[in-house]
């Protein structure tokens, strides 16, 4: 087990990695050009296309950082409530413990997409702004309390899935061919490790609640259930959306969210 970081500590983190994600959009915005089916478009579909490629970035860091994680210390997989690990690196150039670094880095990138949803796509996005909530403050309860880190840890697994969903928007956006050998090769990596990367580890954690809720707190055990529950059914209605766009009778050509 290892020290956890103070509060200003964590600020230090927190602060750089939200200043880093602005950055990110600013620049994308400013250096990337708009593909030509959006040029015509809603302000709102040229946002979203601009919004999606700093979601991909901080898909792709926290991917690599979080499959080191389990592959740095397994045991968290037996022991989800007490166990956390140390990355043996520190995050960029942060000179604080490794793992706690990497939640701060994460709740920087949801303060950034909060504020950046809240600005651009309110009305449309109710749930993304309450999930951004509740990623900020179970991060912030687990990192504080030294409780359940491997659960926002397991959670963000689910990102190595974001990464081929985000080039299936981007690739959509620029009207590349369904049948290209492209869009066809990241649809089956999509598919693949939507199961491996989506229903498993939070099936998994679902289950290991249950199974230990005689190790937690009430108010705790009844989150995990319940939250857990619902990313299981959101995961199911986002994958059964997905097959429908991708393989259904009436497939749309139009440009959509899915």
């Amino acid at each position: 087990m290892h020290t956890i970081t103070e509060a200003p500590t964590a600020l230090y983190v927190i602060t750089p990695s939200l200043v880093f994600f602005r950055i990110c959009f600013v620049a994308v915005r400013r250096f990337v050009p708009i593909p030509k089916s959006l040029l015509q478009s809603s302000s709102r579909k040229q946002w979203m296309y601009h919004n999606t490629l700093v979601s991909l970035v901080h898909s792709g860091l926290s991917s690599c950082l979080v499959l080191y994680c389990f592959y740095d210390d397994p045991a968290m997989v037996y022991d989800m409530i007490h166990r956390w690990s140390m990355l043996s690196f520190y995050v960029v150039c942060f000179s604080a413990d490794g793992f706690i670094a990497t939640c701060f880095c994460f709740t920087g990138y949801f303060i950034h997409d909060f504020f950046d949803v809240l600005l651009h796509d309110l009305r449309n996005s109710p749930g993304l702004l309450f999930h951004h909530v509740l990623s900020c403050m179970a991060c912030t309860f687990t990192t504080f309390s030294q409780l359940y880190l491997a659960f926002p840890t397991g959670c963000l697994l689910l990102e190595v899935n974001s990464i081929p969903l985000h080039l299936r928007r981007i690739m959509r956006y620029h009207q590349i061919d369904r049948s290209s050998l492209l869009y066809r090769f990241n649809l089956a990596i999509l598919l693949i490790t939507f199961v491996i990367f989506r229903f498993i580890p939070v099936s998994f954690m679902e289950i290991y609640v249950i199974l230990h809720g005689q190790d937690q707190y009430l108010p705790c055990y009844l989150f995990g259930v319940f939250g857990l529950g619902g990313m299981v059914v959101v995961n199911v209605v986002l994958f059964l959306s997905l097959f429908n766009a991708e393989f259904g009778r009436d497939k749309n050509p139009k440009l959509e969210n899915t």
